[in-house]
């Protein structure tokens, strides 16, 4: 059971690092529209997901925050 709580931790790791890092570039980039600078993030983990096994499971992690993001303002801009 050990193993698969250490996977759990680590993969919420994962997802926290990601949220910060999309938080600070909108954050960083105000004149760029929040989704446009998700959608970016979402390929460019996909893209870095696919170029080392070794490394993957921290860039698929990032790629599924930043598209859940990415539903989620689209949710809340839909019901304004």
């Amino acid at each position: 059971m050990g193993k698969f709580k250490d996977f759990i931790a680590q993969n919420r790791s994962y997802a926290q690092w990601a949220r910060k890092e999309i938080i600070e570039a909108v954050r960083n980039n105000p004149d760029i529209p929040a989704s446009e600078i998700i959608e970016r993030f979402a390929g460019r983990m996909d893209r870095y997901s696919c170029m080392d096994s070794k490394t993957s499971l921290i860039f698929s992690i990032a790629h599924d925050v930043a598209l859940d993001m990415l539903d989620e303002l689209i949710a809340k801009g839909a019901r304004k």
